[in-house]
């Protein structure tokens, strides 16, 4: 699935990908129980997804993180950082420098944090009926 997020005051659009199957206990969490519990997501209850690519030859560190803080007005928050990255030894991708980083969040509150969800959820329901229809999930 891929994330894109902008800000029109400083120009800045941001990217990030996470496979469906790493997504769904998480859109799950959301659209059922309306948050992020700590038991499953620790204290700061927050999720995040690292990834990375080159552009034009360079490794660019990408950081998808969701989370939630009960404090906070609109206490769900998806954020998205790019920027200078590394590659590491097993080939996957890590931030050089945080400070050099562009990044974009959107805060929502529950209400709009569980219908997102609930879209989300609805995809992968309908997902999986089709694949049971045609006759198993492997198709």
């Amino acid at each position: 699935m891929r994330f894109l997020l902008g800000s029109n005051k400083e120009d800045t659009k941001v990217t990030a990908y996470a496979s469906a199957g790493d997504l769904r206990p998480l859109v799950y969490d959301l659209f059922a129980r309306g948050g992020l519990p700590k038991h499953v997501y620790g204290p700061k209850r927050r999720h995040e997804f690292y990834g990375g690519t080159r552009r034009s030859g360079e490794p660019v560190s990408r950081i998808l993180r969701i989370e939630d803080d009960p404090s906070r007005r609109l206490p769900i928050a998806v954020s998205i950082e790019n920027g200078p990255g590394e590659v590491t030894e097993t080939g996957g991708f890590k931030p050089a420098d945080r400070s050099g980083m562009d990044r974009v969040a959107i805060f929502l509150s529950r209400h709009q944090a569980r219908g997102l969800a609930g879209t989300l959820y609805g995809r992968y329901l309908a997902v999986d009926l089709k694949r049971y229809l045609e006759g198993g999930r492997g198709r």
